[in-house]
C-alpha cells in the first residue's frame, strides 16, 4: 500500500503537481486551461504531419524530426499546466459538494448498527476495528475497517483514529475506512465538520480516481437516532469513496 498523509490519509505524492498552483489566481488557471488546450493540439499536429509526411513522399527524417519538435512541446505545455486543470476540478468539485446536503440514515442504537455488521461477516479485530474483505469488479477486493466511538470531537477524533492506523496490520491493497462517531447531539458544527472532511476525500477522489484509500467519517446522535455522511451521489463509480457510499446505503439504507 502506498503510503498515507498520516493527519488525512491523502496519497500526497499523486497530488503533488498542485504544490506550484496552490496560489493560482482566475486568470492563471484559465490560462492553463488553455494550454492544455494547446498542447493536445501540438499533439494532433504531429499526428497530421506524420500522415501527410507519408502520402507526399517528404523526407523522411525531416518528417520525423518535426513530429518529434511537435511532440515535445506539446508534452511541455501539457506537465507545465496540468497542475492548473487539476486545480479547478477541485474547486469546482468543493463548490459542487458544498450545495448538497449530508446523507441522513436512522438507527435505533449504535448496537444495533454493529448487529447488523456482524450479521454481514464483519469480524472483529484487536485492533477495534471490524473487518470484510469484499469483491470488486474493478478493485480486485476491497478490505472494509468499520470502528464505532464515542467523541464530542470528531476532527480530533478521525486525526487520532487514522494516527493509529498500523499499517503493517491492514489485509489486502485496497481500504474503505468508516469510522462512526457517537455524541449526545450532533450539532450545526459537527455537520459542517462531517461535510467538510467528506468534500476533502471527495476532492482526492477526483484528483485520483484510482487511489487504493479513504476514510468516510459518519456522525451519530444517540438522542435521535439520525445519522450523517457526505454522500459522493453516484459520482466517480470506481473510486474507493464511492464504494464506500455504497456500501454505506446498502447496510443502512435512508429513510
Amino acid at each position: 500500500m502506498r503510503k498515507k498523509s498520516k493527519n488525512d490519509m491523502v496519497d500526497t505524492s499523486d497530488i503533488n503537481e498542485l504544490d506550484n498552483a496552490d496560489e493560482a489566481s482566475p486568470e492563471d488557471i484559465k490560462r492553463g486551461k488553455k494550454r492544455m488546450i494547446l498542447s493536445l493540439i501540438f499533439f494532433l499536429l504531429s499526428v497530421i504531419l506524420f500522415i501527410v509526411g507519408l502520402k507526399m513522399n517528404w523526407n523522411e527524417k525531416i518528417t520525423v524530426i518535426c513530429c518529434l519538435i511537435l511532440i515535445f512541446i506539446g508534452l511541455k505545455l501539457f506537465f507545465n499546466n496540468i497542475s492548473y486543470a487539476l486545480l479547478d476540478e477541485g474547486i469546482q468539485t468543493e463548490e459542487k459538494y458544498k450545495r448538497q446536503e449530508l446523507k441522513q440514515f436512522s438507527f435505533s442504537s449504535i448496537h444495533t448498527l454493529k448487529k447488523i455488521l456482524i450479521e454481514n461477516n464483519f469480524l472483529q479485530q484487536e485492533n477495534g476495528w471490524l473487518f470484510k474483505k469484499k469483491f470488486s469488479f474493478f478493485k480486485d477486493a476491497i478490505s472494509y475497517y468499520v470502528k464505532f466511538c464515542d467523541s464530542s470531537n470528531v476532527e480530533e477524533t478521525v486525526d487520532w483514529q487514522v494516527e493509529h492506523i498500523d499499517e503493517s496490520k491492514l489485509k489486502g491493497k485496497s481500504f474503505c475506512f468508516i469510522l462512526f462517531v457517537g455524541m449526545d447531539t450532533v450539532t450545526k458544527e459537527t455537520k459542517e465538520a462531517i461535510k467538510s472532511y467528506g468534500i476533502s476525500r471527495i476532492i482526492d477522489t477526483v484528483l485520483d480516481p484510482y487511489t487504493n484509500i479513504t476514510f468516510i467519517l459518519v456522525a451519530l446522535d444517540k438522542t435521535s437516532g439520525k445519522g450523517w455522511y457526505m454522500d459522493i451521489n453516484q459520482k466517480h463509480g470506481i473510486s474507493m469513496y464511492a464504494y464506500g457510499c455504497r456500501f454505506l446505503q446498502k447496510m443502512f439504507p435512508s429513510k
